[in-house]
């Protein structure tokens, strides 16, 4: 069975404007009237850079908070990648936990 992910919404901002940041382990607010597709897309980048809330760049699952699900995080390094994740949960003794548990879960497949 694969697994479902349940967003939930983000806590809203009250500033209209985007602020960039890390941004982990929580996830960047939301802006006000935005709906919870517009915040993923926001999220993952596909808004431009203008409305990107990261000062870094992330791989989509870890724009978007699913940092176990990270392709960079599960298979390392690709040979030759233009642009790894940054994400700080590739850097931090929490995310390296809950990237070795997607790992393991990964491998019993």
């Amino acid at each position: 069975m694969p697994m479902i992910h349940i967003l939930s919404a983000p806590p809203f901002s009250k500033a209209d404007e985007v602020v960039k940041g890390r941004w982990y382990p929580e996830q960047p607010p939301a802006l006000p009237d935005e709906t919870l597709q517009q915040y993923t897309d926001r999220c993952a980048g596909a808004q431009g850079p203008s409305k990107y809330p990261y000062d870094h760049w992330r791989w989509r699952q870890c724009g978007i908070g699913w940092h176990g699900d990270c392709s960079f995080g599960l298979y390392g390094p690709v040979e030759q990648e233009e642009n790894p994740c940054a994400c700080p949960c590739h850097e931090t003794p929490q995310g390296r936990a809950v990237l070795a548990a997607a790992r393991a879960r990964w491998a019993k497949r």
